[in-house]
């Protein structure tokens, strides 16, 4: 289940980044988190780090995803039109609003603010 797949991690918090803290993280009892041995190599080697999760022969430019082929960028999906379509879920028990004025819902308490 999901305890055995947890074993061994440890929750990390958002911490600022300082000179004794350059990751900017830190465990609940307050100790940084270390920077991971392969990144900080990277680093040291001047390599670009924002794109290291893209997949190679993928290319990510603001909002657009490209496959390269023989060379050359092929748009896949242009997402710089995305816009929030809201969709009520089946389960929300809600009354069905008549408004275009959101109201602030927090599903901790049970309703609208």
């Amino acid at each position: 289940g999901l305890n055995s797949m947890a074993c061994g991690l440890e929750r990390v918090y958002r911490d600022d980044v300082t000179a004794d803290n350059a990751v900017g993280f830190v465990t609940a009892s307050g100790d940084r988190v270390p920077l991971p041995r392969e990144v900080r190599r990277d680093i040291l080697a001047g390599k670009d780090l924002r794109q290291s999760d893209v997949p190679e022969g993928i290319e990510v430019e603001q909002d657009r995803l490209y496959r390269i082929v023989d060379g050359k960028r092929v748009l896949i999906r242009d997402f710089s039109d995305l816009a929030f379509k809201f969709v009520r879920a089946p389960y929300d028990t809600r009354p069905e609003r008549r408004t275009e004025d959101p109201v602030a819902w927090d599903p901790m308490d049970g309703g609208p603010r």
